[in-house]
């Protein structure tokens, strides 16, 4: 158990979240300190690129309604609580179903 605990090292934490970004020419971006996106984190200053005039966010839905593609990299750095939502259903549908499932409720 020694041993173990002597190998067994954590990862470093991820730089606390500030929000999202996007342009019109290019993906949205989870954004971190300093407005550095997560995919650009720990690069040196010359060799990251910056969004130029990105309009921001710190609302994920927010960001779903720009209809831009998510940066692959910035998802796979990310931990899944800052990842979009893969579906939120419209309570149109769900005010449609519902008598429906009030139904099969009571006929258990």
């Amino acid at each position: 158990m020694h041993k173990t605990w002597q190998e067994t090292t954590l990862g470093s934490a991820h730089p606390a979240r500030q929000g999202y970004a996007a342009t019109d020419k290019s993906s949205t971006h989870v954004i971190v300190e300093a407005g550095t996106t997560l995919c650009q984190h720990k690069r040196a200053d010359g060799k990251a690129k910056h969004l130029v005039n990105p309009y921001t966010t710190t609302d994920v839905y927010e960001a779903l309604a720009w209809e831009r593609p998510w940066c692959d990299q910035c998802l796979r750095r990310a931990p899944a609580s800052w990842w979009p939502p893969a579906y939120r259903p419209d309570p149109a549908e769900f005010l449609a179903i519902a008598p429906f499932l009030a139904c099969m409720g009571r006929s258990g």
